[in-house]
């Protein structure tokens, strides 16, 4: 192949580019091959005749464009690896010469990545702007940080400054009553004080309850965006749907920190600021294992240790990962800030300490169970859930929120989604649970004992449930 280039401008080249037999022929060769796949020859199978006899047989005008093709392709990839240029659209390509399969030449004209040239930048100089901050500007960034993860209530009084309403308004001409567009909206949320509506429009709604109605005339200003409404006069009627009060966290929820699900969370690198609690959420304890695959261990419910600080445990090497929308709170930053003398919230570490020794006891257990049967290891695990979850409140009646997933759940039970959904079938089948849209319900709390303790081996599920078997509150735990 030979190549020349001329530059047309520091940004655009052109090649002229010359391809020798050798490259024809082995472009030839690869198009005939292709082509041979779809060519039916009496005494051939299909896509094996000889290269000669598909050349007469194939339609020539095809075979011409496909080897253009090819060839063209090839050529200016490796022209520009050959030029080390970097284009950045697509050539326009003109054919010099053509004699099918013996020469071609062709020229390219692309834009290119020009040659860049790096100044002396250590000779630049740029005057530093040094930027005050004040107690009054970090106490504003805060309170702006409160209000976006303000939780929001709703009540039945009077709209104040600060609620987030939910309306339906609509606003026509004060002089000719048409409509305006652009000026209605239905369930649209506002924050009273905002002031990201038309200005004056917010304070009207102060003192209007919901299902309240209110007619008012606002002046847009004089440069407000759409010219048509400069000036102009509109009378809006406005219907309050929904009062919702913000309830502002707290400037100390520095000590919070929250995690989305799948995430990781983070262990402070100082001991002395790892003892850290679950406020809300659920979370897990993972191990990777020698083969790549995660492999949960553990559950962590609000109110479970992640980290106590001190010596480290083997606990601590364990990837805690959130579950679910997850809250921790790192108890040594909250507890300083009461009163910095840690004696005095020794006694509460060392409380914290001995959870997390019942948490290392609860693994030990885990993995007993680990090794029984699958109906044994699903009946186990779900009734180990529902008395953590009983323990913080969390279970109405006999039914608790089950944020995990089918495989996830098998994987805590070191089953595979097959073996789950069977047991879980069956169980269902049974009339011992029942499991829907992320609630479970311990409808036979006895037979799901019964099945977690095995306690009569051979029997089957059904001579379990019908049998006199004592129920364990513990069973599978």
């Amino acid at each position: 192949m030979q190549t020349t280039q001329k530059s047309i401008s520091p940004t655009k080249v052109e090649f002229t580019i010359t391809a020798d037999q050798a490259l024809l022929d082995r472009v030839k060769d690869h198009v005939l091959a292709d082509l041979a796949k779809d060519v039916n020859m009496a005494g051939f199978r299909k896509g094996h005749a000889p290269k000669a006899l598909i050349e007469k047989n194939v339609d020539q005008s095809m075979l011409q464009s496909q080897f253009i093709d090819h060839a063209l392709n090839e050529l200016y990839g490796q022209a520009l690896i050959e030029q080390k240029l970097r284009p950045v659209a697509q050539p326009e390509v003109s054919i010099s010469k053509f004699v099918p399969f013996t020469t071609l030449e062709f020229k390219a004209i692309v834009e290119v990545v020009g040659k860049i040239t790096l100044p002396d930048y250590k000779k630049i100089k740029v005057a530093k702007k040094v930027e005050k901050t004040t107690d009054t500007d970090v106490t504003a960034v805060l309170d702006d940080l409160r209000r976006r993860e303000a939780g929001k209530k709703e009540v039945k009084r009077a709209a104040k400054d600060g609620d987030e309403v939910v309306i339906d308004f609509s606003g026509v001409d004060a002089k000719t009553k048409e409509t305006i567009e652009g000026a209605t909206g239905t369930d649209y949320p506002l924050t009273i004080g905002s002031n990201t509506f038309i200005p004056g429009f917010e304070p009207e709604l102060i003192g209007l309850k919901p299902g309240e109605e209110k007619t008012f005339d606002i002046t847009f200003p004089a440069d407000y965006g759409a010219k048509e409404l400069q000036n102009k006069k509109v009378t809006f009627s406005v219907k309050i749907k929904t009062v919702r009060e913000q309830e502002l966290l707290l400037r100390q929820t520095r000590f919070v920190t929250g995690y989305e699900p799948g995430s990781s969370v983070r262990m402070p690198t100082n001991p002395d600021l790892r003892p850290t609690v679950i406020a809300s959420g659920w979370a897990c304890r993972e191990s990777i294992t020698p083969g790549g695959r995660r492999q949960l261990l553990s559950i962590l419910l609000p109110g479970d240790v992640i980290w106590c600080g001190g010596d480290e445990c083997p606990i601590d090497l364990l990837e805690t990962v959130a579950i679910t929308r997850l809250k921790v709170v790192n108890l040594a930053s909250a507890l300083r800030a009461m009163d910095p003398d840690p004696a005095t919230f020794a006694s509460l570490l060392r409380g914290l300490k001995l959870l997390q020794r019942e948490e290392e006891h609860e693994l030990v257990e885990h993995a007993v169970r680990l090794g029984l049967r699958a109906d044994q290891r699903i009946a186990g695990l779900i009734l180990h859930l529902f008395d953590r979850c009983r323990r913080i409140g969390f279970v109405t009646g006999r039914s608790f929120v089950m944020p995990l997933r089918q495989a996830c759940f098998g994987n805590l039970a070191g089953l595979s989604k097959i073996h789950v959904n069977r047991v879980l079938r069956q169980l269902k089948a049974e009339g011992t649970i029942r499991w829907s849209r992320g609630i479970v319900e311990i409808l036979d709390r006895r037979s799901l004992a019964s099945i977690a303790e095995g306690s009569r081996q051979g029997e089957t599920w059904h001579e379990r449930r019908y049998n006199d078997v004592p129920e364990c509150a513990a069973a599978g735990a």
